[in-house]
């Protein structure tokens, strides 16, 4: 097989076990680096070695376009952080505003990471249904497995999915643009908060409708969360006034 062909990836299939793709992340005349496109392990090989596992079958080169549409995602996202990270020959100082900035940014990002395992477990999954029957089970497993103590609302999951969808899969898609929000140190819930920033997020990707409208929607889901609220015994939260909402969104 010729492993400068970017082209190819390989899966492995065990009976009984869900398959392990992986991607080329590079070759040469003494090694070749594959990753493991689910967990993200790499798996370091001779040339040789490798060439023996696809002859005994252990190992199948397939086309990229062959693989799961989750993975060939991954795969393009992967592609872009790397043509990025080529160009990116030297590191700024920055000043202490800067700093603060970035970090801000990092902890956006991380948080669009988060939205993206869960979002991305959705495809990966067997979901039949975008309802509380499906996704919740899912969300718990989901959880557990990220080691999260706060997953989302199955609600939630259902705007991130669609705020991905209707971006073209776009991963950036998902991550918070919270300094839209204005003041962190509001007396308002940070559950309502965080109901403004997805609203925000979702109408940065879609077609605008008027304002009116949004905050019509964002009162409904404020209804809908209260809704799981009172199954969980807390008490309801306040939307806030048209003229606040209308100053957070611009």
């Amino acid at each position: 097989m010729n492993f400068h062909d970017m082209g190819y990836g390989l899966v492995k299939k065990i009976k009984n076990q869900q398959p392990t793709y992986f991607r080329v992340v590079s070759s040469n005349e003494e090694q070749v680096i594959l990753e493991d496109l689910r967990s993200g392990a790499t798996l370091k090989l001779l040339p040789e070695n490798l060439n023996n596992f696809v002859k005994d079958g252990g190992l199948k080169p397939i086309p990229y376009e062959e693989f799961p549409k989750t993975l060939r995602l991954r795969i393009n996202d992967l592609t872009i952080s790397s043509k990025r990270a080529k160009y990116c020959r030297f590191t700024p100082k920055l000043s202490s505003l800067e700093k603060k900035k970035e970090e801000k940014k990092s902890e956006y990002q991380q948080e669009g990471e988060r939205r993206y395992a869960y979002v991305l477990g959705v495809y990966e999954g067997e979901i039949k249904a975008y309802t509380e029957k499906w996704l919740a089970p899912y969300l718990k497993m989901k959880a557990d497995e990220l080691q999260d103590d706060k997953p989302p609302a199955w609600r939630t999951l259902v705007r991130w999915v669609s705020i991905y969808e209707k971006s073209n899969y776009s991963k950036s898609s998902l991550i918070p643009r919270k300094e839209k929000s204005g003041n962190r140190t509001s007396r308002l819930p940070s559950e309502l908060l965080h109901l403004i920033d997805e609203i925000t997020d979702k109408y940065s990707y879609t077609s605008y409708k008027t304002l009116a409208g949004v905050y019509r929607e964002l009162k409904q889901n404020v209804e809908a969360l209260n809704d799981d609220r009172a199954k969980s015994g807390l008490s309801p939260i306040k939307v806030c006034s048209y003229r606040v909402f209308q100053t957070r969104f611009r």
